[in-house]
């Protein structure tokens, strides 16, 4: 259980007592020999390649408007749209949304158009500003905990009295029948390929935890044969799992009965509410999914309420994470609606100005007082590399404020910028303001503090050191250019994954897929 007090190691308690017991005004720490904060320029992780804009959710159907397309696709550094397929079967009396209703594939080898309208619409929307944009077709994942909502339609699933005539086991990860789902899926990939639309990555699986292993390898294998008897393109890169959750035994279990053959990148979901430090794993691809306020009150004192900031740092403690297990690509699940701004809401903010620092940008190692994890009411620091500009992402959700937070580069010197022969490194910092509103989040409504932001120039210390104040319970972008300098050794910290590592199974017992596989670069 998280309290809004710092969670800390030994040698961190004994400095927060001393601020509880007022012997200092500030949190004291020790300084690192460089430093309170170090950035090591040449220390890269892997390169994140890929930002999709989700058309799943059901209130986006259709709304990828040309002028929202140039938004994402040209004024945002999107590059990836990930599309529904529309597999799970609705009752006539759910069918229907607004506009379209959502059954696609009522049985084998019929696709009906209308379903998928409003995402074809989507596609030629986004590919008129971008013809180059990857497309990830993922399985629509119907609600399964509710009787009336099977994940897939009846003709593709094993029911009880397959179980008396033994053609099913009754497990609930082996229910998908295997030729019929890779049916679904060659009829899925023919419809759009008559449309003139090719996708890029297959996702096969979604949440619903009725594809095991073993059912994952058969359907894969299945459609390959498909392919070749009816001559449509499967998708180059075809993720395994998606889960709610990371799963590295799943993986591990498909490597051992041989299900790799058609499978080249991986995929999860990843809710900064179940981070496990201890079931972390490398993978290619990733859904993000924001901290709930109902969440938030699980880990506070019975005295707080949940906060924006609360979210902002739960946000960068999983980015943190997924720049540390060396992801490649990633989704947002709910990024701002049409129609909205960046000036609307603190989560626009954070959403686009993430998605600004990622693209095309590698993580750096990075180091502050209290060390590199990314402890939730700690102080998180993150640092990104795009060719010669960084930027730096620091959470201070802390009842500690920094007046002067030091920040050193462990090689090379700051560069001028362009405007200007000086020294620069300018910060945006979001914080609390006494004034109050009212914001929906879960199906609830939630009075919480607005934030506010404002822009500011650090203080530079030296050519490769500058300083700027952390108060608490904000959140920073740092922003400057470098000139390159070699880095001088570090410490054991590595990156859990890079991108040249081949298929490896050095620890099967391990929960890190990082030390136990990494798939091919393609």
């Amino acid at each position: 259980m998280f309290s809004r007090s710092p969670v800390r190691a030994a040698e961190k308690q004994v400095s927060f007592l001393l601020l509880l017991l007022g012997c200092l005004p500030l949190l004291s720490y020790a300084e690192t020999a460089l430093g309170n904060g170090v950035i090591w320029p040449n220390e890269q992780g892997t390169l994140i390649e890929y930002w999709a804009y989700d058309v799943k959710q059901n209130n986006r159907l259709g709304e990828l408007t040309a002028d929202y397309a140039d938004h994402l696709y040209h004024e945002m550094p999107f590059n990836t749209l990930r599309v529904p397929i529309r597999a799970p079967y609705y009752p006539e009396w759910e069918m229907s949304y607004p506009k379209y209703p959502y059954i696609g594939h009522p049985r084998a080898g019929v696709v009906d158009p209308i379903a998928y309208i409003g995402n074809i619409d989507d596609i030629r929307n986004a590919t008129a500003v971008n013809p180059n944009i990857t497309l990830f077709a993922s399985l629509k994942m119907g609600n399964y905990n509710k009787s009336y909502y099977p994940p897939f339609p009846d003709w593709c699933m094993y029911n009880e009295s397959d179980i008396e005539s033994g053609l099913w086991d009754g497990e609930r990860s082996t229910q998908v029948k295997p030729y019929e789902y890779a049916q679904l899926l060659a009829d899925f990939l023919e419809y759009f390929e008559s449309e003139g639309i090719f996708h890029d990555i297959l996702g096969i699986e979604n949440e619903t935890g009725f594809i095991g292993e073993e059912t994952f390898k058969r359907v894969l294998e299945e459609l390959n044969k498909l392919a070749a008897l009816r001559n449509f393109t499967i998708p180059e890169k075809v993720i395994a799992q998606e889960g709610y959750l990371p799963m590295a035994h799943w993986n591990r279990e498909l490597i051992a009965i041989n299900g790799t053959e058609h499978w080249n990148t991986a995929g999860t979901h990843y809710y900064s509410k179940e981070r496990d430090a201890d079931n972390k794993y490398h993978r290619r691809y990733v859904q993000v999914h924001w901290l709930t306020f109902e969440s938030i009150e699980h880990f506070l004192n019975e005295d707080d309420s949940p906060q924006y900031i609360d979210q902002i740092q739960g946000l960068l403690a999983v980015q943190a994470d997924l720049y540390d297990m060396g992801f490649s690509g990633f989704a947002w699940w709910s990024y701002m609606n049409k129609g909205n701004t960046y000036e609307d809401n603190v989560r626009y903010q954070m959403m686009q100005d993430i998605t600004r620092s990622e693209m095309n940008a590698r993580p750096l190692l990075m180091d502050d007082h209290d060390g590199k994890s990314a402890d939730l009411f700690t102080l998180i620091t993150r640092a990104l590399r795009r060719d010669d500009e960084i930027t730096v992402w620091v959470s201070n959700n802390q009842d500690v404020d920094y007046e002067a937070y030091k920040m050193t580069l462990a090689s090379g010197e700051l560069a001028a910028c362009s405007s200007s022969e000086y020294l620069t490194v300018r910060y945006q910092q979001w914080y609390s303001t006494n004034e109050t509103e009212v914001t929906k989040d879960g199906g609830k409504d939630w009075t919480v503090n607005v934030m506010e932001y404002q822009w500011a120039d650090a203080d530079i210390l030296a050519t490769n050191a500058f300083s700027l104040p952390i108060p608490k319970r904000t959140a920073t972008k740092i922003t400057f250019q470098v000139v390159e300098g070699d880095d001088p050794a570090t410490d054991d910290f590595k990156f859990y994954a890079t991108e040249d590592m081949q298929v490896v199974q050095t620890d099967p017992s391990s929960d890190r897929m990082g030390a136990t596989m990494k798939l091919n670069n393609g």
